[in-house]
């Protein structure tokens, strides 16, 4: 089974393993100290601008829900 979430040293030295986890789909978060900085999502097709797209509107569903 494979951990939950990556960090900086992951990303850096098995940066296949990384992507192999991304390419099933998974989101992993980034974590540095402890604590979780940043979430890496898969990008479907490459398309980069749609991810993006659905970001910003899960930030402002947040936002909304604040």
């Amino acid at each position: 089974m494979s951990k939950p979430s990556i960090t900086y040293r992951d990303l850096r030295n098995t940066p296949g393993q990384v992507f192999e986890r991304q390419r099933a789909g998974e989101a992993l978060p980034l974590v540095a100290e402890g604590e979780a900085q940043a979430v890496l999502i898969p990008v479907q097709d490459g398309d980069v601008a749609t991810a993006l797209e659905a970001w910003n509107r899960g930030r402002a569903l947040i936002a909304l829900g604040r």
